[in-house]
């Protein structure tokens, strides 16, 4: 497809703070005034690249996003943090990286990625789908949340929660 970021040039900027040493690329490589690094990359946590970058003889590891977003949108607003999309955290391509709230990194994008883990799915879980579908059913009918908590076993505390929508809230219909 013609026009996508795939077929896109990759442009080259300084690294913020290592102006004229070290440049960052649109695509997420970095690269010294000799050659484009590859050795030094590791990962943090197996998840996110960094490089080592070398400034008056002393070293620092950066995370390659981190350098891609400070290049290319811009510096960091305070309690922000970097975000990658569906991409997944290998992808330090400018339209993959964002500035964002924790929040919205561990919920949003998770829910887009497919990635949150909720419902039936956590391993604790003592309720599935159809059993909050029938909670609810129970609740609009008039039952008490104690009978109600009784016969699924579960506290009157969880079938308040799924009441108010604080537990399971995510399931409509």
């Amino acid at each position: 497809m013609i026009g996508s970021a795939a077929f896109s040039p990759e442009i080259w900027r300084d690294v913020v703070g290592y102006e004229g040493l070290y440049q960052v690329s649109s695509k997420g490589r970095v690269k010294s005034k000799k050659t484009i690094l590859k050795g030094d990359v590791t990962y943090i946590r197996g998840r996110y690249r960094r490089v080592c970058l070398y400034k008056d003889g002393k070293p620092s590891w950066m995370t390659v996003g981190w350098l891609v977003l400070e290049a290319f949108v811009g510096p960091r607003s305070p309690g922000m943090v970097m975000c990658h999309g569906p991409g997944g955290s290998e992808d330090d391509r400018v339209p993959n990286l964002s500035w964002g709230t924790q929040s919205k990194n561990l919920k949003e994008d998770r829910e887009r990625d497919g990635t949150i883990v909720r419902g039936e799915q956590q391993h604790l879980s003592k309720l599935r789908e159809i059993d909050v579908r029938f909670i609810r059913l129970w609740l609009r009918r008039g039952y008490f949340q104690r009978e109600i908590a009784r016969v699924f076993g579960v506290t009157r505390e969880n079938i308040s929660a799924i009441s108010t929508g604080r537990a399971w809230g995510w399931l409509v219909g």
